[in-house]
């Protein structure tokens, strides 16, 4: 949420930050529920690679939004 008023406009930092809230809402639900209906249906040994994958996901993000940021200004104290 720190990187959102670079990422928007100034009179969208609201809604992104509200999008970006109800988006991870949604994925700490969705997320574990999709990992125990694929272990319960393929195996326990399917955690591994899909926790793997959701790191790789999550990095990628990262890396783009941060690619995407504008540099820091520095305002003097």
């Amino acid at each position: 949420m720190a990187l959102v008023p670079d990422l928007a406009p100034t009179a969208q930092v609201p809604t992104a930050i509200g999008v970006l809230n109800a988006v991870s809402v949604v994925g700490g639900a969705g997320l574990p529920w999709l990992a125990a209906a694929i272990a319960q249906s393929m195996g326990v040994w399917t955690l591994l690679p899909y926790v793997a994958v959701l790191g790789v996901v999550q990095l990628l993000l990262w890396q783009a939004a941060e690619g995407r940021a504008k540099a820091p200004t520095h305002r003097p104290r």
